[in-house]
């Protein structure tokens, strides 16, 4: 005879088995996929230093160019709430050199 799991149990199941379900969960995880796929290539091409944290100012880089404190304006984030990023970012060149 099979014996149900204990109650907290049981819940916790029925949590993660909804979570599985729920859009904004399934949308975090496939764009943790795209990142994770965009930091390989840009790791294939040569700019080893850069992380996941990275594609954030990344998708907020204009084509012309943008200083890193525009795009992490951009992307909502402070040079100063963020610092390693944006300094990682200027170390892989990932801006433009204008003020």
């Amino acid at each position: 005879m099979k014996q149900d799991p204990p109650k907290g149990a049981a819940i916790v199941l029925t949590i993660e088995r909804e979570r599985r379900r729920n859009m904004r969960q399934l949308l975090l995880r496939a764009s943790r996929i795209v990142n994770r796929h965009v930091v390989e290539g840009l790791h294939a091409r040569g700019y080893t230093d850069l992380r996941s944290t990275h594609t954030t100012l990344l998708s907020n880089i204009d084509l012309a160019g943008s200083t890193v404190t525009a795009a992490a304006e951009r992307a909502g984030i402070t040079k100063q709430g963020d610092g390693p990023t944006c300094d990682g970012a200027r170390r892989c060149r990932l801006h433009s050199h204008r003020s």
